[in-house]
Order: C-alpha cells, then sequence, then structure tokens
C-alpha cells in the first residue's frame, strides 16, 4: 500500500469521510437526485427500486470492486441464514432496523414460514422502501396484523419502541429479533450507534437474539470503495469498522457459535426455506474469499 493510500485507509477506518457535504434524508420526502444506502444495495443486487443516481453509484462501486454485486448477494444471503436460525431458535418477534426494499424471499416470509405466527415490524428512513414495503406487506398473502412497516430513524430508539407499530405489534416482554443487517455502517460514529444498539438491546427481553452485519477493512484496503460510496455524489457516509469496534456492538451479549465471522461463512450449513419468487437474479457467492467478502456477522443472545 502506497504512503497516501495508508493514509487514506487509516483516515476512512477513523471516521474521516471522503468528498463534500452529504444532506440529511428526510423522513417523508423523495429525493430522486440524492443517492440513498439502501437504494444503492438494491442496485448492487440487481434490484429495480432506486433511481439512476443510484445506480450510478453501484456503478462506480463495481469499478473499484469488481465481485461489488457477489459480495452484495453474500451478505443478502447471510440475512436469509440469520432470519431462518432465529425463527428455528423460537423466535416468534422480529424488529428488522434498516430493513430496506423488499426483496424475495424477505425476513417476513422467510420466518413466518417457520413460524406462522411470528410478527415483524420494519423499519427504515427511505420513503422509497416504505412504499415498496407497504405494498409488499399488503399483499393477500402477508399476514395481516403481523406485518408492519414504520419510517423512523433506528438512530432514535424512543421514537422506534414507542412507536404504535410497535407497540401494538411487538410483545417487548417476550424475545424479539433484533436485526441490524448491513445498516450500522450507514450510521456515523457521530450519531452514536453503540448506545442506539445499547438501547433497543436493554428494551428487549432475555432471551432476545440479535443480529449485525457490517463491512469492515480488516481483510483488505476497501478505501476505495468508501471514497466510491462517499463521493460527493455518493451516498455517504460508510463507515467500515473493525472487529473490536464491531464486536462492542454486543457488549453483554452472549455471542453465539461461531461468534464473528465472514458473512459468506457465518452457519453457512443453514438451510434456508424456499419461499418467495425472486425476480432478481441471484449470484451463486460461494467462491468468495474473506477478502473479497470484507463483511462481519454474529448472532448474539441477551441473558
Amino acid at each position: 500500500m502506497t504512503g497516501t493510500a495508508t493514509v487514506r485507509a487509516r483516515r476512512i477506518k477513523e471516521g474521516e469521510y471522503m468528498g463534500g457535504e452529504y444532506k440529511a434524508f428526510t423522513p417523508g420526502h423523495i429525493d430522486a437526485g440524492q443517492p440513498h444506502p439502501g437504494r444503492v444495495y438494491n442496485a448492487l443486487l440487481g434490484g429495480k427500486d432506486h433511481y439512476e443516481v443510484d445506480a450510478a453509484v453501484a456503478a462506480a462501486i463495481g469499478k473499484v470492486h469488481p465481485n461489488s454485486r457477489a459480495t452484495a448477494w453474500a451478505a443478502r444471503h447471510c440475512m436469509e441464514r440469520i432470519a431462518t436460525f432465529m425463527a428455528r431458535e423460537g423466535i416468534t418477534q422480529f424488529l428488522d432496523l434498516g430493513c430496506g426494499s423488499s426483496i424475495e424471499p424477505d425476513l417476513d416470509q422467510i420466518v413466518r414460514s417457520i413460524a406462522p405466527e411470528a410478527r415483524v415490524v420494519s423499519v427504515d428512513s427511505d420513503p422509497i422502501v416504505a412504499r415498496r414495503s407497504e405494498a409488499f406487506m399488503s399483499a393477500p398473502e402477508s399476514a395481516e396484523g403481523r406485518s408492519v412497516f414504520l419510517q423512523a430513524d433506528l438512530c432514535d430508539p424512543s421514537s422506534v419502541l414507542d412507536s404504535p407499530e410497535v407497540r401494538n405489534t411487538l410483545d417487548l416482554t417476550q424475545p424479539v429479533g433484533l436485526c441490524f443487517n448491513n445498516v450500522l455502517c450507514f450510521i456515523d460514529d457521530a450519531r452514536r450507534p453503540h448506545e442506539a444498539v445499547a438501547a433497543y438491546v436493554e428494551a428487549v427481553a432475555p432471551g432476545s437474539l440479535m443480529s449485525v452485519i457490517h463491512p469492515t477493512m480488516d481483510f483488505r484496503d476497501m478505501s476505495e470503495v468508501v471514497v466510491a460510496y462517499n463521493s460527493e455524489d455518493g451516498s455517504g457516509p460508510l463507515r467500515l469498522r473493525d472487529r473490536a469496534e464491531i464486536l462492542r456492538f454486543f457488549d453483554g451479549l452472549e455471542l453465539i457459535e461461531p461468534g464473528l465471522d465472514t458473512s459468506r461463512g457465518w452457519r453457512s450449513d443453514i438451510t434456508v426455506p424456499q419461499v418467495g419468487v425472486s425476480n432478481i437474479a441471484v449470484v451463486d457467492t460461494s467462491a468468495l474469499t474473506d477478502a473479497e467478502d470484507s463483511k462481519y456477522a454474529a448472532v448474539a443472545r441477551k441473558r
């Protein structure tokens, strides 16, 4: 790594983002000229729930990270295995924070194929995601009253936990599956994501499970990917974290085997139920290396 690249990688790791000023996302306001992390992720997967500006950011990422589509799918497959694991562990209530655009099979479909009585509250700040999720959840096959969407900022735990959507759908005195999949990387340290996660953990009952999927630079230099996300027209801030920083999200919880693993490797033996009909070409991720994946994943239990 050159001296310039080393300095840039250090600055990125420490949270000094490249590029210009970033506008805040306004709840209820759709800005087709501003990329959004969830929509960029949808574009990376090959979905259609994004704008041209989101596709442009995804294309820029693809130029510096040729396996970007496969790595996006590795995270997606990991989410599917995590949902399957939680449901088979007896979790029937889920709070999916930063859910992103619905792509079949979604968490909702997976968990209800195992536990038909399961209740799911999906949370995201993007109004495009809100529209798509509400349409998905209003479909005839969606269990009425057991799958709801909440448009909110997950960094404001009280607005989420005290909302009618959560209070009327989930019983927080019983175990809940807290899912922070591919979302904490888009929360700047200044917004105190570790404190937000801790507030959700404190609010749920013993026996609850929590998952995190998060990209890292521990395996290789990802600075060019960060710059692609965080360019002046990009969907920053993308905040990569190292192993220690990610493990801090699990403070006070009991990590479930195999602990903090790569997203492609976490419980790869789990067979996900065949539900839903995806309209996106699924990408084989079996040949990815840890360096190409460059994401951690883990599930932990609250005792």
